[in-house]
């Protein structure tokens, strides 16, 4: 009998932790916001930003952090609404799969819209593809671009709703193509050419339909490195920056580049340009689920959370030197991140110096 009691009561000790995690987790998710708010657009003058994409990180990063990323000097968050294809069937996703529930993660990408902006931070409501991990598609071409496009007008109209600043339809839609149509092959050219081509046609396409529902500023968000990217009419070129493969020594070599691609391309398109995300990954992913797997290192043995706030350096140097077209922003990959969060490291100084100076 006292090993019954004692099973059982081990049972209800573990149901009321698991109530308690859960309602923890409930506390976090299901934040209480006023039905009065009224929404309006504030555009930052340079725009200061962090991307922690998953939904759940976000709404921490506006509660629990929201006084670290102010003290960063961060005036914009990105909403990162990301989908990929399951069986055929155009889908939320989060963490490389598809969420069971659609319409809920739908409601948290909306309520991390209308927190960030009670929380007096801008909004750039970006679309994503890949579910994080950049999963095959399986579809053709042409039903990727008219699902993409279905999509891009729906948060249109919702970035609309909620006076989101800054929309960036299809981010990164040219690699994601190159990627699952080419092969990403980067020795072949005009492949890559190509890849570049058909996001530039696609841009061409939608960005009079987005006009149509929103009235902020469009973002023209590029994942491939190119001089050839972009599409007459949208407000910013956006471009990224990553260290993938990069030792310190030949880091600010690319970087002068990148930049160098991006004031090309936003001439071309009559308007400003911006690093849309820098970033700097350190650790592997986790082969078991989410949370980070060892430290990534340099093709000479360097530890990268060694060296992230030396490439973070690196970086806003660079920035900081140009003397053509200047950029008006640029935002981060991440804050809380498990592969490259930059929380109590070095580079959280490095971030929040460069932030504070603009």
């Amino acid at each position: 009998m006292r090993k019954i009691l004692a099973i059982l009561g081990a049972i209800t000790l573990l149901a009321l932790l698991a109530g308690l995690g859960y309602w923890i987790y409930q506390s976090r998710s299901a934040v209480d916001l006023p039905d009065d708010f009224v929404y309006q657009r504030q555009h930052p003058e340079v725009i200061k930003a962090v991307l922690d994409p998953g939904t759940r990180d976000l709404t921490i990063l506006l509660t629990d952090e929201v006084d670290n990323i102010q003290a960063l000097g961060a005036n914009t968050v990105y909403v990162y609404v990301d989908y990929s294809y399951q069986d055929g069937q155009f889908l939320y996703t989060q963490l490389g799969g598809a969420e069971t529930d659609q319409a809920g993660i739908e409601q948290e990408h909306i309520q991390n819209i209308q927190l960030a902006k009670q929380q007096g931070f801008a909004v750039h409501l970006t679309l994503a593809f890949g579910g994080g991990q950049n999963t095959s598609f399986g579809v053709p071409l042409e039903k990727l671009l008219a699902d993409i496009g279905a999509a891009d007008l729906k948060w249109a109209a919702i970035g609309e709703q909620y006076q989101v600043e800054t929309y960036a339809p299809s981010s990164e839609i040219d690699f994601q193509i190159f990627r699952e149509y080419y092969g990403a092959d980067w020795n072949n050219r005009a492949d890559f050419a190509k890849a570049v081509q058909i996001s530039n046609e696609y841009h061409d396409d939608v960005l009079p339909k987005v006009r149509e529902v929103f009235s902020g500023k469009v973002i023209y968000q590029a994942g491939l490195w190119s001089s050839e990217s972009g599409s007459k009419g949208y407000d910013i070129f956006g471009i990224g920056v990553n260290s993938v493969g990069r030792e310190v020594s030949n880091f600010r070599e690319l970087v002068v580049e990148i930049f160098g691609f991006a004031q090309i391309n936003a001439k071309r398109q009559g308007g400003d340009w911006m690093v849309t995300e820098l970033w700097i990954p350190v650790y592997e992913r986790s082969p078991s689920g989410p949370g980070r797997g060892p430290a990534l290192k340099t093709s000479s043995g360097v530890l990268y959370p060694e060296i992230q706030d030396d490439l973070y350096r690196i970086v806003f140097e660079e920035y900081q030197k140009i003397t053509g077209q200047k950029p008006v922003g640029l935002g981060f990959t991440a804050y809380l991140g498990s592969t490259s969060g930059v929380k109590n490291t070095p580079a959280e100084a490095v971030i929040a110096d460069f932030f504070n100076s603009q």
